[in-house]
Formats: C-alpha cells, structure tokens, sequence
C-alpha cells in the first residue's frame, strides 16, 4: 500500500483518518537553519549526514518539546526546509558570446563570395582550403588566433551580427523579462 502522508485506522467496517499533524517551525528554528544553510549547500554527498546531525542538535535548543517519534517528524521538516531553501545553481546562458576562431572559419569568412558562388555548401570550404597554398593556410591560422584573442574586423562582425542578432535580442528579451521594440 502506498504512503499518502497519513494513516487510516479501522474499527469495525468504519475507516477513521487521521491527517498529519502540519508541525510549524519557530521563527528561531529557522534562524538556526538559516545559520547553517551555506554549510549545508557546499557539503558533499558523503558529508551531509554529519552536517544535518549538528543542525539538528541546534535546531533542537528552539524547538518546543517533542516525544522521540514527533522529534523523528522534526527532523524530516528540518530535511525538507534545507532541500527547498539551499540555492539554485547558477545556470549558464545558452548563447555563446565569444567564439574561437579556426582557420577553416577565417577561410569561409573572407572567401565567402567564393564559396557561397561555387554552392551553398559547408563541404566547399574543405575544397576551398585544400586550394589554398601552405602560405595562405598559415596566414588563416594566424588570422584565426588574431580574431580569437581580439575580435574580427568589423565587416565579419557585421555579418555575425546580422545571423545571430535575432537570436541574442530574444534572449535577452526572455532570460531578462523586458520587452523589446
């Protein structure tokens, strides 16, 4: 039979529930939990049970007096009030602002005409890179390093801004709640 979080007694054909009894923490449990929040958040797995029996010995000190099987349901808010109140981790933004700059990209950028005349394809950039000579592949590579360390010239970033502009302003406009336009 499945836990629901309350027990039901029967007498005689009659079923009898009984609710759980909601135990509200003090305002100075709390405060004692709140002390120990940061510690709780950065322990390890292996170190919590440790942890949680010290903040369980404070938190005592503030609670009203409980009978050992209230004290075990005690214990079990503590639990749940540390789980729902530690701090969410920090998400990363989905978009990647920077970038690293390869030679095949430098190609593909300068000899854009190029290889967008030949065919739309990302493959045409590996013939258009074979074509190259080992002097005009060495000068992509340190094209690429230069744009990876400081920023394209300001024509390619134009071109970046133009594809992923879109996509930044809706991000912006969802991850920071304002409206643009």
């Amino acid at each position: 039979m499945a836990r629901t979080g309350h027990s039901t007694n029967t007498t005689s054909g009659r079923h009898r529930v009984r609710q759980p009894q909601s135990q509200k923490l003090t305002d100075k449990e709390i405060l004692e939990l709140k002390n120990y929040l940061p510690e709780w958040t950065a322990a390890k797995r292996s170190e919590k049970r440790a942890i949680f029996t010290a903040i369980a010995r404070a938190a005592r000190l503030f609670a009203p007096k409980l009978d050992q099987k209230q004290w075990k349901k005690r214990k079990q808010v503590y639990k749940t009030w540390l789980f729902n109140n530690k701090k969410k981790k920090e998400r990363k933004d989905m978009i990647k602002y920077g970038r690293k700059w390869t030679p095949r990209m430098v190609v593909y950028q300068q000899k854009r005409e190029e290889v967008l005349k030949r065919i739309e394809d990302e493959a045409v950039v590996k013939r258009v890179m074979a074509e190259l000579d080992d002097n005009e592949l060495e000068k992509a590579k340190e094209t690429a390093e230069e744009w990876s360390n400081n920023c394209p010239p300001p024509e390619i970033q134009a071109q970046v801004a133009r594809k992923k502009g879109p996509a930044y302003m809706e991000h912006f406009r969802t991850r920071c709640g304002g409206n643009v336009g």
